[in-house]
């Protein structure tokens, strides 16, 4: 997830544009102690700066929500939320979807907690289903769930795995995919570009791609309408 918070940012700039969700009352929480690595400075910094939104990418002043893992089944289930949410758009970064049944989870608690709107991105969105007779079951599960927006990266695709699943990802009203294509072709021409003298400084820096600082930064990511 830690790579892609520049596309993230550009989907999320739409999204104040098209008064979906208030830059105002924006609030970015991370799920637990282990997320930390991933909205490191980079990612931060990536936000900040497409979004035109202050503060010091070198410090993490994210809230983080109190977590309770069951080891034998490896679920999560929010048991605290630390921070006042209510009226506030709140968006949570994750790696991964699975069965969704965290961040389902983690939607209610922060729904039952008055947050207005609750937003997840994830780098993939597995969708695993438990109810073997219904492949679809995650993506209702979803649709029904106190989740509004889901957006994940297209990088698992479902056509290649199961088309009811990907029937179902076509006409969720609430998951979203968004496309990598550009974005990751602009890192690998970077890594590969020749240099010259007359080379801008930053054309070759996967970093600077990173951070949404790069020179030729527009048009690596298309949002979702």
């Amino acid at each position: 997830v830690a790579h892609f918070a520049y596309p993230f940012a550009v989907q999320l700039r739409e999204m104040f544009n098209q008064n979906v969700i208030s830059r105002e009352k924006l609030l970015f929480l991370h799920p637990d102690a282990g997320s930390v690595k991933r909205i490191g400075p980079a990612f931060r910094d990536a936000l900040q700066t497409t979004l035109g939104i202050e503060g010091n990418p070198n410090k993490d002043t994210w809230p983080q929500i109190g977590k309770d893992r069951d080891k034998e089944t490896n679920v999560s289930e929010a048991k605290e939320i630390r921070v006042d949410v209510k009226g506030m758009d709140v968006v949570v970064f994750d790696d991964i979807i699975d069965t969704a049944g965290t961040a389902c989870d983690l939607a209610k608690s922060l729904k039952d907690a008055q947050a207005r709107s609750v937003t997840l991105f994830a780098a993939s969105a597995i969708l695993t289903s438990k109810q073997k007779t219904n492949p679809a079951a995650t993506v209702e599960f979803i649709n029904q769930s106190a989740l509004d927006y889901v957006f994940a990266m297209d990088m698992y695709n479902h056509t290649m795995t199961n088309k009811k699943v990907a029937h179902a990802v076509e006409q969720s009203p609430k998951i979203h995919s968004l496309g990598g294509g550009p974005y990751l072709g602009a890192i690998i021409k970077a890594i590969h570009m020749e240099i010259f003298e007359d080379t801008p400084v930053n054309a070759n820096s996967i970093s600077a791609i990173l951070r949404g600082r790069h020179s030729d930064q527009q048009g690596m990511a298309i949002p979702v309408p």
